[in-house]
């Protein structure tokens, strides 16, 4: 029998490209490496001078080794709409942990230059608040990962999935040692990739969670999960 493994999921699998200006509160988190700008994650701006994206995508402590880049669908052209930022720093949840199965896997980042709001391509997210059921609502994730194919996307994709129960996440994923909580919203279908975390699953027009990780066991790919924004909405406000 495979062995179980929780892992940043594999590929978003029939998506589609998103269009310009459609999600104006998606942006590319990327990383400083051998002296280039590289996108490592995604990350959705949640006011013009603060970004949530997954705290597994930050594990340079170095914040001004990191950018942001917003107002653009396309990461490798520089667009007269592309807005881009150092951090001036960032903040993981403290109860976050990177064994296997993330827990409170958010992170607030803080940009060093304000973004401008004006135009139709860049905007910020409205945050899912409350105790929202979102069970069997067909939801949409965003993201740069590898496509079915293997190779990496220049424009953003877009794939619709299902939001699953709690409980049926959590019988899924039991087995394998991972607990879901309240703290996680799941969705079915193959959704994300590796550079697909830390992006956003928008929700009836919200942004209701974060890509977390998703997993196989023994050739059943299991239900992907993500950080919910609702869970986590108070400590959000508070950074």
């Amino acid at each position: 029998m495979a062995p179980c493994a929780a892992s940043r999921q594999k590929r978003i699998i029939g998506g589609s490209s998103a269009s310009s200006a459609e999600f104006p509160f998606m942006g590319s988190l990327q990383e400083l490496i051998d002296g280039e700008w590289e996108h490592i994650c995604g990350c959705a701006a949640i006011s013009t001078t603060k970004a949530v994206t997954a705290a597994h995508c930050l594990e340079n402590p170095n914040a001004w080794e990191y950018r942001v880049v917003f107002g653009t669908i396309d990461i490798t052209n520089n667009e007269a709409t592309t807005q881009i930022s150092l951090l001036t720093s960032f903040t993981k949840h403290p109860s976050f942990t990177s064994s296997v199965g993330f827990s409170s896997d958010i992170a607030v980042l803080r940009l060093q230059t304000s973004l401008d709001t004006s135009g139709a391509n860049v905007g910020t997210a409205s945050l899912s608040s409350g105790s929202p059921n979102f069970t069997n609502t067909d939801c949409t994730v965003l993201g740069w990962g590898a496509l079915s194919n293997g190779m990496l996307p220049d424009v953003l994709q877009s794939k619709n999935v299902t939001v699953t129960s709690e409980q049926a996440c959590d019988d899924a994923w039991s087995v394998r040692g991972v607990t879901i909580n309240s703290d996680t919203l799941c969705a079915t279908a193959e959704g994300f990739s590796e550079r697909d975390s830390g992006g956003p699953l928008v929700c009836m027009g919200t942004l209701a969670g974060i890509v977390s990780f998703g997993g196989t066991c023994a050739a059943t790919v299991l239900p992907n999960v993500y950080t919910s924004i609702s869970f986590f909405f108070s400590w959000i406000q508070g950074q």
